[in-house]
């Protein structure tokens, strides 16, 4: 059986960059779909997974993220009836 190596219970500062580096990574692409539904772009579930109608792919979480948001409202139909297109309002 391997042993799992040593992890400080101190974060060190390569763990807090990387986690701001994944952090930072996540929030430009949230803020790239939004930036793009506020120009009109409407949020559709496809067969694959999240997408915009403007053709770029949305990664699930940031899908989850960009719904919960107040100012994003379900429009229109979509491929589902329980899933309606979001768009920003």
């Amino acid at each position: 059986m391997r042993r799992r190596p040593f992890t400080p219970s101190i974060p060190t500062v390569q763990s807090i960059r990387r986690t701001r580096a994944r952090l930072n990574r996540r929030r430009r692409r949230l803020y790239e779909v939004l930036r793009a539904m506020h120009h009109g772009a409407a949020l559709r579930l496809h067969d694959d997974g999240w997408a915009l109608s403007t053709g770029m792919l949305v990664d699930a979480d940031i899908a989850n993220v960009v719904i919960a948001g107040p100012r994003i409202a379900p429009v229109d139909y979509a491929l589902f009836a329980e899933t309606p297109a979001q768009t920003w309002r």
